[in-house]
């Protein structure tokens, strides 16, 4: 274990300033896109600052991909 912590602390700050900014960027895009489109935006802020960049593809997929898909079945199954 302490094997671990030395090698975090071998990463440049650079780096973990760059990383943070990275995260928190990709967070307020999430929130701001999913505001526009009514969804999560809580959820999608949240995951977005703490993961990247996989909240970002499942976003673009989610939204842009499976609800065109969606959409071109015939809307909602509720009908």
């Amino acid at each position: 274990m302490n094997n671990d912590i030395e090698q975090l602390s071998e990463i440049p700050i650079w780096a973990w300033i760059i990383l943070g900014v990275v995260l928190l960027s990709q967070s307020i895009y999430l929130f701001f896109k999913s505001r526009q489109h009514g969804q999560w935006k809580w959820f999608w802020g949240i995951w977005g600052v703490t993961h990247f960049p996989m909240p970002l593809v499942t976003y673009f997929i989610w939204t842009y991909w499976l609800k065109s898909k969606f959409k071109q079945r015939g809307g909602t199954r509720h009908e």
